[in-house]
């Protein structure tokens, strides 16, 4: 039920119906509907770790386990939706069973300390990328075929010999394994401001302090400083004002995007100034970030197709490079999974580290972009070189 109808509308009587059992037989098991959604999260989360850990090899343990990840997803779409997809729509105990597991088939992956890995990217990152690109392919209803070969494809750009640097490990961030729920506090706005833009921030304000699910209108009309009413006047529901607020924060990260991306320079150069954008908003607006990068899953499947709309927008600062990488006979799919391992990047940036940290994403979202399209090296060169001339052009200390 979960996986069809999406973790918010889950109900017991749902349970019930497609079960086939009495409402007592329910709670001689469980104690409400989350304690019965988590132990079928975790049944299946299980399976698919033993599932991974059986298939991985010695000599290919990352495409191996992309390869099991791509054939759960076709064999088990349910399974495959309920893990990829609803666990981020489940507040916090989600996106921590998704880190568990994430974390699970990371150990599988990387195997023994002496594996040396042949694809460049953090494996966490590699998983959820693919997490998200198999739950886009899942959520359209479009069929599955070629998505294997896809994956590997993309997964094969990053591809690196025993002779070249690991250029992700020296570009990526430290980021905490515990999630941070503290940002900087931001203004929610001057009290002159519209009441409308004064309820978006407080909107984002709320849900960042609470959750989708537990925060109230209450809450909302508490921090923009209004009353019911005029919430009321500007949003039938907290689903819409919740809405309202993620378009406001697409809007105003493309915005913050694009002047610095088209600019008259190289490609490489101008993804450079476009991801420096985008790291600065994620840092001056931490509460519009946390509800467009973490909380967006919140209000169902529904809604998870616009978010997944608003990711794919962000492929066009990458199509120069994919026109330019046709030599290599790279799939569309590769703009889509590298867009979806910058977008995880930003979930996990946004998730765990303090505000400030989060123009720290730059130098490896630089990279994510780059390398499928001009290879490895390049896109680690160029990387270096933008972080090397940063230092020298930094004012000495006194």
């Amino acid at each position: 039920m979960a996986a069809r109808d999406g973790y918010a509308s889950l109900t017991v009587e749902k349970i019930l119906a497609a079960a086939a059992v009495s409402r007592a037989t329910f709670y001689q098991y469980f104690c409400n509907v989350d304690d019965c959604f988590w132990s079928a999260y975790r049944q299946h989360a299980e399976q698919l770790v033993a599932v991974v850990v059986a298939a991985a090899g010695s000599l290919h343990r990352e495409l191996e386990v992309l390869d099991t990840l791509v054939a759960t997803a076709i064999s088990r779409p349910q399974a495959a939706r309920l893990l990829m997809r609803e666990g981020l729509a489940a507040g916090a105990t989600g996106r921590s069973e998704r880190d568990a597991l994430i974390s699970r088939i990371e150990c599988a992956m990387t195997g023994s300390v002496a594996h040396q890995s042949t694809i460049d990217l953090p494996p966490a990152i590699l998983i959820g990328a693919t997490f998200g690109f198999l739950s886009m392919r899942l959520s359209d209803g479009g069929a599955l075929d070629g998505v294997r070969e896809q994956v590997r494809e993309w997964a094969g750009a990053f591809a690196r010999r025993s002779s070249q640097p690991a250029w992700s490990t020296k570009l990526a961030p430290a980021l905490a394994r515990q999630a941070s729920r503290s940002p900087a506090r931001p203004s929610l706005g001057r009290p002159g401001d519209a009441p409308r833009q004064r309820i978006l921030r407080a909107t984002a304000a709320a849900i960042h302090a609470k959750g989708y699910r537990d925060a109230t209108v209450a809450d909302i009309v508490a921090a923009a400083g209004v009353s019911r009413r005029s919430f009321y006047n500007q949003f039938p529901s907290k689903a819409d004002a919740f809405i309202a607020t993620y378009e406001h924060a697409f809007q105003q990260g493309l915005a913050a995007c694009a002047p610095a991306f088209f600019i008259s320079a190289p490609w490489p150069d101008r993804i450079w100034h476009g991801a420096q954008a985008f790291t600065g908003f994620l840092t001056r607006e931490p509460l519009l970030s946390y509800l467009g990068l973490v909380e967006c899953y919140a209000i169902g499947p529904s809604f998870a197709l616009r978010v997944q709309d608003t990711q794919l927008a962000f492929t066009l600062f990458l199509e120069e490079g994919y026109q330019r990488a046709q030599a290599q006979s790279l799939s569309r799919a590769s703009l889509t999974l590298t867009a979806t391992a910058i977008f995880e990047l930003a979930f996990q940036g946004t998730r765990r580290g303090p505000s400030l940290s989060l123009r720290r994403l730059q130098p490896l979202a630089v990279y994510i972009a780059l390398a499928p399209f001009i290879g490895l090296d390049k896109a680690g060169e160029f990387v270096m070189g933008k972080l090397s001339a940063r230092h020298s052009d930094a004012p000495a200390a006194t």
